[in-house]
């Protein structure tokens, strides 16, 4: 059974994940500015991830007089053949926002959470409550009432969503199998699931037959691409997902799969904000939705821990 860091940390886990949705939720926004193809984005975009993390490796070994990477070659492995995953994922992700709407792409990723939940027990044998799981369903039919106003009349909406779905599975199995190496120096796992994207992403690419400089008729690409690609990298993936793997030593998997779920209210706020993205009742009741079975996971979870707390403590006489 999986257990949790008990010291307490000097910030909030639970708080610095909210804010890191703020993060993670302009993703979507840089993909969808951009307009090289997908893998070659994706390639450009893991690739300044794993020199980001190799850097950070490098100057923590200097200062310590520590070995680059302190992990066995076995564990380097299996976290490289992660990166396979997490980058179809993001491959699919990057597919999915060019076939169907901003709004229905993040609602459909969060339902990332219906999958942690459970992976998390399959292969963590993590504890769910009922009422988490009623609360989780709660947001989710949410997502499902957003998702509804924005598909309609798109071409190649179904395709896209399909897309967004299969997203969804690839980031529940990266986010569970994580939480197996969270013992391990977050940017040392980091630089190898980044390293192992990088690569599956170059090879698709060249297998595709793309150019990292140009478009198909020849022209180079505009410096805004890069931009886009560096925002990507770094707002959106080394500082999130540094977040993420520090705060998976005190909190669960199932949380931080759900509190994703405020993805799309963040990233229908953005839409109006850069698109003038109209926002319709269903959103206003999916977005109620969403944020109201959020309230109820967190107060399920923090009952949750306050009866096993109770249980642990001896009896006084």
């Amino acid at each position: 059974m999986t257990t949790l860091n008990t010291k307490n940390p000097v910030l909030n886990p639970k708080a610095i994940v909210f804010v890191n949705v703020l993060f993670t939720s302009c993703n979507s926004i840089f993909f969808k500015l951009s307009t090289v193809p997908a893998m070659v984005f994706v390639s450009y975009r893991f690739f300044l991830c794993a020199l980001v993390f190799l850097g950070v490796l490098a100057i923590r070994a200097a200062r310590a007089k520590r070995k680059l990477l302190e992990i066995t070659s076995k564990r380097f492995a299996a976290l490289f053949v992660i990166g396979f995953i997490f980058s179809f994922g993001a491959y699919v992700y990057f597919i999915a926002l060019k076939k169907t709407a901003l709004s229905s792409v993040l609602i459909l990723t969060s339902s990332m959470s219906i999958f942690v939940v459970f992976f998390s027990f399959l292969f963590l044998k993590e504890k769910i409550a009922p009422r988490s799981l009623l609360a989780i369903l709660l947001a989710f039919i949410g997502c499902i009432i957003v998702v509804m106003t924005k598909t309609n009349g798109l071409a190649n909406s179904m395709m896209g969503n399909l897309c967004a779905l299969l997203c969804a599975i690839c980031s529940a199995i990266y986010m569970v199998s994580m939480k197996k190496f969270s013992d391990v120096h977050v940017p040392t796992k980091l630089f190898a699931v980044y390293t192992g994207s990088f690569v599956f992403a170059f090879i698709v690419a060249m297998i595709q037959g793309c150019s990292f400089l140009a478009f198909e008729d020849g022209t180079l690409f505009p410096p805004k691409e890069y931009l886009w690609v560096f925002c990507s990298a770094v707002l959106s993936v080394c500082i999130p997902q540094g977040i993420i793997n520090w705060a998976l030593k005190w909190v669960k998997a199932t949380f931080v799969g759900s509190i994703s779920l405020l993805e799309p209210i963040i990233g229908t706020f953005y839409g109006f904000l850069i698109w003038s993205e109209s926002v319709s009742l269903n959103q206003v009741i999916g977005g109620i939705c969403v944020i109201g079975g959020l309230y109820l996971y967190n107060l399920s979870e923090y009952k949750l821990k306050e009866k096993e707390l109770t249980q642990q403590q001896p009896g006084e006489k």
